[in-house]
């Protein structure tokens, strides 16, 4: 069974990229442009690792990732987060929510790769959000 990543990001073109990488890498994507829509295809398809921008419409990263913190999804679910903030308090502070990760835009997608594998295989918990 593939392994499903959640991309959350309102940069098409971005989204896009990663999504073709990511797919010719033997990935199932699902992607989100805003916190809400992520929430959702969190609660529909239970991904095994979340892709997450900081800066997005309607609901940011931060309070994403606050939810899924509340409902303990971080802790079944590796968040990496994608942006173009890297101010430290920023940093610290989705780090301190449950991300396990951190790239600032612009990455290079062997890099994420490298995290990518790297949070899947050190994650074997029972991930379930029902």
């Amino acid at each position: 069974m593939k392994k499903k990543i959640l991309i959350a990001d309102d940069n098409a073109a971005l989204q896009k990229q990663v999504e073709i990488y990511l797919r010719k890498q033997g990935y199932e994507v699902l992607v989100a442009v805003d916190g809400w829509e992520c929430i959702a295809q969190l609660n529909k398809h239970n991904p095994d690792i979340i892709l997450l921008d900081i800066e997005m419409p309607k609901m940011g990263g931060l309070y994403t990732l606050e939810v899924m913190a509340t409902y303990n999804i971080t802790q079944r679910c590796p968040v990496i987060m994608l942006t173009g903030e890297s101010h430290k308090e920023i940093v610290v502070r989705s780090l301190q929510l449950g991300a396990v990760d951190y790239l600032v835009k612009p990455f290079g997608l062997k890099d994420l790769m490298e995290r990518i594998t790297k949070h899947l295989s050190s994650n074997n918990k029972n991930r379930s959000i029902a």
